[in-house]
C-alpha cells in the first residue's frame, strides 16, 4: 500500500510544480487623480503576466514595464509594484473587474490616482 502511494505521489510530483502564469489583459476607461480630476477619454492598456507560483509578476503600458510582487486573498489577487517614485497596487477578481490604484511623488507633493476597468485572461 505505501509503495502504491509513493507511485502515485511520484506520478503526480510534476502538476504539483508545473508554473501557473496569467495573462491580464488590461483596459481602464476611468482615471481618477487625487485633485478630483478624472479622464474618461485616455484608455490605457495594461498587460499582466502573473506567476501564482513565484507570486512575482510584470506589467507593461507601452514602453514601461515594472516586476512586482503578487499576494492572493481568496478570489482576488493582489499585485503590488514599489520603485523610489513611490507604490501602487492592482486588483484583480475573477469576473474580470480591475482597480489600479497609485501614490507617487508628484510636483510639491504626492500624486494619488485610480484607475477602474476590466481584463480577459489572454495567452501565456
Amino acid at each position: 500500500m505505501k509503495a502504491t502511494m509513493f507511485a502515485m505521489g511520484l506520478a503526480l510530483a510534476p502538476l504539483a510544480t508545473q508554473a501557473q502564469t496569467i495573462v491580464k489583459e488590461c483596459v481602464f476607461p476611468t482615471q481618477c487623480y487625487s485633485d478630483g480630476d478624472c479622464d474618461p477619454t485616455s484608455q490605457p492598456n495594461y498587460t499582466f503576466t502573473l506567476d501564482l507560483n513565484s507570486q512575482t509578476g510584470l506589467y507593461e503600458n507601452g514602453t514601461f514595464s515594472a516586476t512586482g510582487f503578487l499576494r492572493e486573498s481568496g478570489a482576488l489577487i493582489h499585485f503590488y509594484f514599489v520603485n523610489s517614485a513611490g507604490t501602487e497596487i492592482m486588483t484583480f477578481a475573477d469576473n474580470g473587474a480591475a482597480e489600479f490604484v497609485g501614490h507617487m511623488s508628484g510636483g510639491s507633493g504626492i500624486s494619488t490616482y485610480t484607475l477602474t476597468g476590466t481584463c480577459t485572461i489572454g495567452n501565456p
